[in-house]
């Protein structure tokens, strides 16, 4: 990022959905083993604190597509002046917004139940994130050492993210392979806020950074250990407090996935895995 608004901005975005989709994830998971159901993942999550209109609507989607057309438009005003290339980085900027925008689009289209191929919303966050990561990637080759090297760490959180992805396509039960995602994104926001101290901040006398000394260097990957532990840890500290929420006060839905699922068993006995699928999708619309 050019400054320290666009870092602790674009930061900020992805803490928001980190944290937001934990909270959702450890929900889903605690409604689901108080029902004896099976977890199933995804990508988007039903917004209840919005009422009942807007409950069910895809939210996120609508969000994704929203501030991806509103930072590609103004990106690409900002790159491109009288016709000409003015700005490389408002341009790849741009092209990040785009992805992610086309994100949303693939999220609207799997909550609408439209016959577009199994598993298109991962991997529209698979390249999303690939392209993002590469274009992170490839920065420092035009700037200071210690830039350059913030750069490459934020690069291996994003890779993380498509490992991530990737994992949770091909394991839709299993929560930690969603809780891991989360835990990845986390990391880029947080990075991208220390990101914004180091390289622009706010504050030009605080500042004591030297972008060529190989000390400074290793302090800032020390420091970025700190955030993955960090964050590692506040996943868990969000799981434990939305556990200790279940423990003592148990959801509605989880007695009517429970319900569901008794019925289904005694309706057809043989038949696990599709009573496993229709107690997942029921759980699904509330958690």
């Amino acid at each position: 990022m050019e400054n320290f608004a666009g870092s602790a901005l674009t930061g900020t975005c992805f803490i928001v959905i980190a944290i937001w989709h934990t909270i959702r994830i450890f929900q889903r998971y605690y409604v689901c083993r108080e029902a004896g159901a099976k977890f199933s993942s995804s990508l988007t999550f039903p917004c209840p604190c919005l009422g009942n209109r807007m409950k069910y609507r895809p939210v996120e989607a609508y969000v994704k597509m929203l501030i991806g057309t509103i930072g590609f438009s103004v990106e690409m005003i900002r790159g491109f002046q009288n016709g000409h290339l003015a700005n490389v980085g408002s341009v790849q900027n741009a092209t990040m917004f785009l992805l992610f925008g086309v994100t949303g689009v693939m999220d609207l289209m799997v909550s609408m139940k439209t016959s577009i191929p199994e598993h298109v919303d991962y991997f529209s966050n698979v390249l999303a994130f690939g392209m993002y990561g590469f274009l992170v990637k490839c920065s420092p080759q035009r700037l200071p050492p210690l830039d350059g090297l913030l750069h490459t760490l934020l690069a291996y959180a994003i890779f993380s993210t498509v490992l991530t992805l990737l994992a949770e396509m091909r394991y839709r039960h299993n929560v930690w392979s969603s809780l891991a995602r989360s835990w990845t994104v986390l990391c880029q926001g947080t990075w991208l806020w220390q990101m914004g101290f180091v390289q622009h901040h706010p504050f030009s006398s605080v500042s004591s950074w030297d972008h060529y000394s190989h000390d400074h260097m290793a302090v800032v990957v020390m420091i970025f250990t700190w955030h993955v532990g960090f964050n590692f840890v506040l996943v868990l500290t969000i799981g434990s407090l939305v556990a200790l929420r279940y423990r003592h006060y148990p959801s509605k839905t989880s007695y009517r996935v429970k319900d569901k699922l008794e019925d289904n068993m005694v309706s057809n006995e043989n038949s696990d895995s599709e009573s496993a699928l229709n107690i997942s999708h029921l759980g699904h619309s509330s958690v």
